[in-house]
């Protein structure tokens, strides 16, 4: 039994069958049944479940992926098998094969999406922002990103943290790389008024100044030196 109450089902089979038995559920008599000023609820309660249902599906076809299973019927990629098998175009296949790499790259990342706590686009943006980092320290910067947005941050926010994460890092290279980040021109000033709210280029809230701040100490204290 699960915190609340429900049964959990017994082994992948039963669990894809009850999904497929909610969607149904969600698809017809959900919108009917609501009272009026439930709806927004509803929304959000969806957009959770559709972040928790695409980390599934990427963890699947991650594991799909690397065994190769897309062989045993002829083809030669996860994409082509994607596009043939699933009856989607080329391009959106395509798409889902790299949001799945993306993921794989980013498992901090991942494992917040898997619990519903980021939405799939600031999932792959957060995941975006420190590719370029080496793997030693993108996990510390990622748990950072994802740590902030819980503490109630927005992507901007996210973005500025982000980019501040990165240019510590570069400032500290023999030969840094100029590129396009995907970041603009951004700075990180990070700074207290006298209530405990945050300001890092645009206003935080306290809670987020908080999450910022304790997530950075964090990550100065865990990350590689020399």
């Amino acid at each position: 039994m699960c915190s609340r109450g429900e049964a959990l089902p017994g082994d992948a089979a039963e669990a894809l069958r009850m999904l497929d038995a909610a969607l149904d559920y969600l698809n017809g008599p959900l919108s009917g049944e609501l009272p009026p000023g439930a709806h927004g609820d509803a929304l959000l309660a969806l957009g959770q479940a559709s972040a928790k249902l695409a980390a599934a599906r990427s963890a699947v076809l991650s594991r799909f992926d690397a065994a190769r299973g897309y062989g045993a019927d002829g083809y030669g990629s996860s994409r082509s098998w994607l596009a043939a098998k699933g009856r989607v175009t080329t391009k959106a296949a395509g798409a889902e094969v790299r949001r799945m790499r993306q993921l794989r790259r980013h498992p901090v990342i991942a494992e917040a999406l898997a619990r519903g706590e980021a939405s799939e686009s600031w999932a792959a943006e957060m995941a975006e922002w420190t590719r370029r980092l080496p793997p030693e320290l993108r996990e510390g910067v990622d748990k950072l990103l994802v740590d902030t947005a819980a503490a109630g941050a927005n992507l901007e926010d996210l973005a500025v943290v982000a980019r501040a994460a990165y240019e510590r890092w570069r400032s500290q290279q023999p030969d840094p790389d100029d590129g396009d980040d995907g970041l603009e021109e951004r700075y990180l000033k990070l700074g207290t008024t006298i209530d405990n709210a945050g300001r890092i280029t645009g206003d935080l809230t306290p809670q987020a100044t908080a999450a910022v701040r304790r997530s950075w100490r964090r990550w100065e204290q865990a990350r590689p030196r020399g």
